[in-house]
């Protein structure tokens, strides 16, 4: 049972910075201005 502790713990990470990253993208747009977010997604482009 050990061997997949690792394996269970990076999946939990994983699940983790993919739901971090998931809220980040749902909840910036509406703390920043549209102009600046709509000029950062272009300069990301």
């Amino acid at each position: 049972m050990s061997a997949y502790q690792p394996i269970s713990t990076l999946l939990t990470a994983v699940i983790l910075v993919i739901t971090a990253m998931s809220l980040t993208q749902a909840v910036y747009p509406t703390l920043l201005p549209k102009q600046y977010h709509y000029n950062y997604n272009k300069d990301l482009a």
